[in-house]
């Protein structure tokens, strides 16, 4: 099953019989659609969403908020006991303790999330870097070769152009960005 949102309305997509059925959840009534192609499944379901809100407006009825803020849990009765001795010896009642807990736990979701996002962009910064470089590398290098040939000059010598690129990286990148 693949998650989407839209509006603050969240929506599944999932395979059923030979097409992908997509469905509004956490409300009241029963609202989906089908799809043949993945690619169309977010358009689908932001069209699935639209349509909802347009109808209720027509009806002259408020679209359902997916959540009033009260929940049962079910557990196992031994979890249950674990539970309620820990909020007891953090002097709290087990409503608050289990909202600091599911609170704790989103904020490392998100925290891993945010690591992951933090991760990917360095690897991107990383490969612009590198691009920007040889770039760099190249305009430098086709300035130290003959302009008929496109050879370098007898008298270039790498060790010194490589020494010269990291040295004068950043003019090098600011030259070849503008």
């Amino acid at each position: 099953m693949t998650i989407l949102s839209y509006k603050g309305y969240q929506g599944s997509v999932t395979y059923d019989d030979g097409s992908l059925l997509i469905q509004i959840l956490h409300i009241d009534d029963f609202i989906s659609t089908n799809c043949l192609s993945a690619e169309d499944a977010k358009a689908e379901f932001e069209a699935l969403v639209d349509d909802y809100l347009e109808t209720c407006t027509e009806l002259g009825r408020e679209p359902q908020k997916a959540f009033s803020g009260t929940f049962n849990v079910r557990m196992a009765q031994d979890l249950h006991r674990q539970a309620a001795m820990a909020a007891s010896s953090a002097q709290q009642s087990l409503n608050a303790w289990v909202v600091n807990a599911v609170e704790e736990r989103l904020r490392r979701e998100m925290a891993s999330e945010m690591g992951s996002l933090n991760t990917l962009m360095q690897r991107e910064l990383l490969a612009f870097s590198q691009r920007s470089r040889w770039f760099a590398f190249q305009s430098l290098a086709a300035r130290q070769a003959d302009p008929k040939t496109m050879s370098l000059n007898e008298d270039f010598d790498p060790k010194s152009f490589i020494k010269y690129v990291g040295e004068n990286a950043d003019t090098i990148k600011k030259r070849n960005i503008n």
